[in-house]
């Protein structure tokens, strides 16, 4: 490797914050609130820019981690941003994450891997429709993972996937089953957590009204 080239750096940039979905394990929501906040599309791309003028004056190489809380929650805005980034040069390897409900849209992918999108962290917590209703996450369906990951592939997007084992509806077995599942579906990353009741959720102040965090 050149002299230089060993500096690899991800860059944490923020374009917006907040979540109105409520997902009851979730904490976004009480810490800043269910309003959406933009930054201008300018802004973003004057940061990225700079980054990709520092990144060819000291010879490294550099990617950006958008940590929007959903940086899809407004298609429309991120598909305006999305173009903005490639007209103005200001691609580079980017991750981010996106609930599944929303990367059914063709143009929007199609958008994200032009404008450099390569990883894209998926909250699919459960395969079991009744999970997702519990945790007041209806609208991401397991019926429509495997299409959306299949989308990802085709434009070589590597899909990082999440996965909640301790819900209400989980029985024996539910470890392997899902696994079998994630085998079938395309290549990507699947990461797995047990459900944890934090604080300010509404998942932790339904379960101390149940009496169940004794």
């Amino acid at each position: 490797m050149g002299a230089g080239w060993g500096k690899f750096f991800v860059v944490p940039i923020e374009t917006g914050r907040g979540c109105p979905y409520g997902c009851e394990f979730c904490t976004v929501t009480g810490f800043f609130g269910d309003s959406i906040r933009f930054r201008s599309n300018e802004s973003v791309i004057e940061e990225l820019l700079r980054l990709k003028a520092r990144a060819k004056r000291e010879k490294g190489q550099i990617a950006v981690f958008f940590i929007d809380d959903n940086l899809a929650i407004n298609k429309k805005r991120l598909k305006g941003l999305l173009r903005d980034m490639i007209a103005a040069g200001a691609t580079l390897p980017w991750v981010a994450q996106i609930s599944a409900n929303l990367l059914g849209d063709e143009e929007l992918v199609d958008l994200i891997a032009d404008a450099g999108g390569k990883w894209i962290f998926i909250g699919m917590e459960s395969i079991d429709p009744a999970n997702m209703a519990d945790v007041n996450k209806q609208f991401s369906k397991p019926s429509d993972y495997k299409a959306v990951l299949d989308g990802l592939a085709r434009r070589n997007i590597f899909a990082i996937t999440s996965f909640i084992f301790g819900m209400d509806n989980d029985t024996p077995g539910v470890a392997n089953r899902t696994v079998d599942q994630i085998e079938s579906w395309a290549p990507g990353l699947p990461v797995f957590g047990q459900l944890t009741p934090f604080p300010a959720t509404p998942l932790y102040e339904r379960l101390e009204k149940a009496g169940r965090l004794r």
